[in-house]
């Protein structure tokens, strides 16, 4: 049997400034759509991954982020891809969040999320809520 390729995944936990940290649902016509996940997204070839974030947020959300703290790299294998995520914590950032992809996004705290949630976010959270 094959080893599948590890698609290189990068994801911001954008807090409020109030405990609560961004979620967005996925877009139609995307695996999962309407799961709730972290916004972020495939890092493209000769990207860094504070390049590959800044980008995906900008993308999906016209925010621009300040200091990025990358603090957990999880690994989650899917029926339809082995994905490693690479997790970073952002407090700084600048603008109002958009729906570009015509996703729902809120802000939320680990008392009231949303569901249903992607499976390989729900296990981070639950495994590591310390870190949030």
């Amino acid at each position: 049997m094959m080893e599948r390729k590890i698609v290189e995944v990068v994801l911001a936990v954008i807090y409020d400034g109030q405990a609560c940290f961004l979620m967005n649902s996925r877009p139609d016509g995307k695996v999962y759509s309407d799961y709730w996940e972290f916004p972020g997204g495939k890092v493209e070839p000769g990207e860094s991954f504070e390049e590959a974030i800044r980008r995906e947020i900008k993308e999906e959300l016209d925010l621009t982020l300040g200091e990025v703290d990358f603090f957990l790299v999880y690994e989650f294998e899917y029926p339809h891809a082995h994905v490693r995520l690479h997790f970073c914590h952002c407090r700084d950032w600048s603008g109002v969040p958009v729906a570009k992809e015509n996703q729902r996004f809120s802000f939320f705290s680990l008392n009231q999320l949303p569901s249903p949630i992607l499976p390989s976010t729900d296990q981070v959270i639950q495994k590591f809520k310390n870190l949030f």
